[in-house]
C-alpha cells in the first residue's frame, strides 16, 4: 500500500487478516494501524471534497484516537460502551456478600460520551461459571441505549472466597467487569497439569486442534481450564472452558480461524475461581490451509529451442506460514524431478535436471508444495529440444553440358524432424586447373 496521509507516505505489507478471503481487517502489526489522521492539512481535502476523515469506518463503527488507514478500523465499536453495577464506590477488587442481590447496567453512547437510543442484542454471563453467582433477571437488549442484569449471590459458607467477573457481549463487542470476590480472600490456586500435548503435533491444513493433559491432585474441585493462544506476531486469543458439572475433563478440542504458528497456554482454575497463570504449560500449534503464494513461470518459454538438459527459471513467491518443503517440476504433464530446495538469482528460482531430454517438443510447469500439503501450480510455458542435424538427399549431378550454355539439374531434399530446416547452401566447384568450392544460399 502507499497512502498519504498529509504527512508523508506509508509504504509496506498492510497485514490483513485474510486477504486471499477478502478479509480487509488489520492485524495488531499493520503498518496502517494508527497511521492515518481525522483532519487534513489546510487548503488540502481528500477524493469526495472533504477537509475531515469520516469518524466511522465502513461498518459504522467508531474511530478513536489516532484512527487507522483502511475502511476497518482496528478494535473499533458500534458504541462507546460501559458496564456498572449498583455498588457504591469503585475499586479493583469490591467484596460482595452471601445472599446479595448486584444490578448492572450496560449503557450505549455515542464518542462525545452521550448515551444514545439503540436495539443491540446482550448475552449475560459469569466468569468462571455460575455456580456461586447466578443471573436472576435480565434484558436482552439495550433498547432505549441500555440494558439491565441482576445478579443473585450464593448463600453457602462453601462460597466465600469465590471470585468472579461479569461478562456481556453487545451486538459482538466483548464487556468484562473488575473483580468480584464474596467476602473474604482465600488463597491459592491449582498446579499446573502434567504431560500437555497437542494433535496433530506438526504443520497441518485442517483448523481443528485437540489438547489432552493430566490433572494434578487438588483440595478444591476443579471447574475448567483458561486457554491462551499467542500467534506468530503476538496477537492474543483467549477463553475460558468450563468443565461439565460433576466432572473434569482431560482433553479440549477447538478450532483456529487464520493460519499461523500458535502456542497454546493452559492452567487450571478451581470452584473458587482462583487461578494462576504462572503454572501454565504450552504446546505449540501449527495451521496453514493457504497455498503458497501465485507464481509464474519464465524460461525456457514458446518458441524457444533449448539444450536436452535446459535450466527452468521461476518466480520464487515462497509461502506463509509454513514455507515452501517441495518443489516438482512437471514435463509433458508428468513429474520429471523433485526439490527440496532451489537456487535464486534475485527474484527468480532455477532447477536443473539430472537426465538429458530427447528431441521433440514440451510442455512444463511447476508445483510448489508446503509444509502442510497446500499445493500451487505455475502457468504451463512450452519449449522444443533439437540436437540432431537434418537430412540431406540429392541426385548425381554429374554430367556433360555445354560450357556456359547448359546448366546441371540437382534435386535435393531436406528434412528436420523436430525443430524444422532453417536454410540451405549449395557447395559446388567446376573442373580444371581454375576450379575452386563455391557456395549459393538457397
Amino acid at each position: 500500500i502507499q497512502i498519504s496521509n498529509g504527512g508523508g507516505d506509508v509504504v509496506g505489507d498492510p497485514s490483513f487478516r485474510g486477504a486471499l478471503v477478502n478479509n480487509f481487517e488489520l492485524k495488531p502489526n499493520s503498518p496502517a494501524r494508527e497511521a492515518g489522521t481525522f483532519t487534513l492539512p489546510s487548503g488540502t481535502n481528500d477524493e469526495l471534497g472533504n477537509g475531515n476523515a469520516p469518524i466511522f469506518d465502513i461498518r459504522g463503527y467508531y474511530r478513536i484516537g489516532t484512527p487507522d488507514i483502511g475502511a476497518f478500523e482496528f478494535g473499533a465499536s458500534k458504541y462507546i460502551l460501559a458496564l456498572e453495577d449498583d455498588i457504591d464506590g469503585s475499586r479493583d477488587t469490591t467484596f460482595v456478600s452471601l445472599e446479595q442481590e448486584i444490578k448492572f447496567t450496560i449503557t450505549t453512547s455515542d464518542i462525545d460520551g452521550n448515551q444514545v437510543s439503540s436495539s443491540e442484542p446482550v448475552i449475560w454471563d459469569v466468569y468462571p461459571n455460575q455456580k456461586y453467582v447466578k443471573i436472576s433477571t435480565y434484558d436482552t437488549t439495550t433498547a432505549g441505549g441500555d440494558a439491565v442484569a441482576s445478579f443473585t449471590v450464593s448463600d453457602l459458607d462453601r462460597s466465600k472466597g469465590f471470585r468472579f467477573r461479569i461478562r456481556a457481549d453487545v451486538g459482538g463487542s466483548p464487556l468484562e467487569s473488575q473483580v468480584y470476590v464474596i467476602e473474604e480472600i482465600v488463597t491459592g490456586a491449582p498446579p499446573a497439569v502434567a504431560n500437555l500435548t497437542v494433535t496433530p503435533e506438526d504443520w497441518t491444513n485442517k483448523n481443528e486442534f485437540t489438547i489432552s493433559w493430566e490433572n494434578p491432585t487438588w483440595d478444591r474441585d476443579l471447574i475448567g481450564i483458561n486457554l491462551l493462544l499467542v500467534d506468530d506476531i503476538g496477537e492474543t486469543q483467549s477463553r475460558f472452558e468450563a468443565f461439565p458439572d460433576g466432572s473434569v475433563l482431560t482433553s479440549f478440542t477447538d478450532s483456529l480461524m487464520e493460519s499461523g504458528i500458535f502456542t497454546a497456554y493452559l492452567w487450571l482454575v478451581d470452584e473458587l475461581g482462583n487461578e494462576n497463570p504462572d503454572t501454565r504449560d504450552s504446546v505449540t500449534i501449527k495451521f496453514d490451509n493457504v497455498p503458497p503464494n501465485p507464481f509464474d513461470t519464465h524460461t525456457p518459454s514458446s518458441d524457444e529451442w533449448a539444450p536436452p538438459q535446459p535450466t527452468f527459471y521461476f518466480d520464487d513467491a515462497g509461502d506463509y506460514p509454513s514455507g515452501v518443503e517441495e518443489y516438482l517440476l512437471f514435463i509433458n504433464d508428468n513429474v520429471f524431478q523433485t526439490y527440496g530446495g532451489i537456487n535464486t538469482s534475485g527474484d527468480d528460482g532455477y532447477v536443473d535436471i539430472d537426465n538429458p531430454l530427447n528431441d521433440g517438443f514440451y510442455n512444463w510447469y511447476m508445483e510448489t508444495r508446503d509444509y502442510a500439503g497446500n499445493v500451487t501450480r505455475s502457468d504451463t510455458a512450452y519449449f522444443g529440444v533439437d540436437t540432431q542435424p537434418p537430412t540431406i538427399t540429392h541426385s548425381n549431378p554429374l554430367s556433360i553440358i555445354d560450357e556456359g550454355v547448359d546448366s546441371p539439374a540437382i534435386n535435393a531434399s531436406f528434412f528436420d524432424a523436430a525443430s524444422g530446416v532453417s536454410m540451405a547452401r549449395l557447395f559446388y566447384r567446376t573442373a580444371g586447373s581454375g576450379g575452386s568450392w563455391k557456395s549459393n544460399d538457397l
